[in-house]
């Protein structure tokens, strides 16, 4: 089995959680994902939930730069068309 790990310093430079702009570069990066990975046979899924892993959330994806994880990641899951589960460190 494998699954995508997502290293959040991509998003770096591509604007701000704020303005929404930071979100829709998540969202652009996650379908690719999508499309290219969830329905492959050997992608790692729980529950029937396809995994997704982010790295570094706490210095990149900080609330105080207007963040909101919850939120975020509900968008994400609801514009995926996927109940993604959704593991951060």
């Amino acid at each position: 089995k494998f699954c995508m790990l997502y290293e959040s310093v991509i998003l770096d430079g591509r604007g701000s959680w704020r303005d929404g702009s930071k979100e829709e570069a998540l969202y652009r990066d996650l379908k690719v994902i999508r499309d290219d990975f969830f329905n492959h046979p050997s992608y790692l899924k729980i529950n029937g939930r396809p995994v997704i892993i982010f790295y570094i959330t706490r210095s990149r994806m900080p609330y105080e730069e207007g963040f909101n994880g919850p939120s975020v990641l509900a968008n994400m899951r609801r514009r995926l068309g996927h109940n993604i589960y959704f593991i951060a460190d």
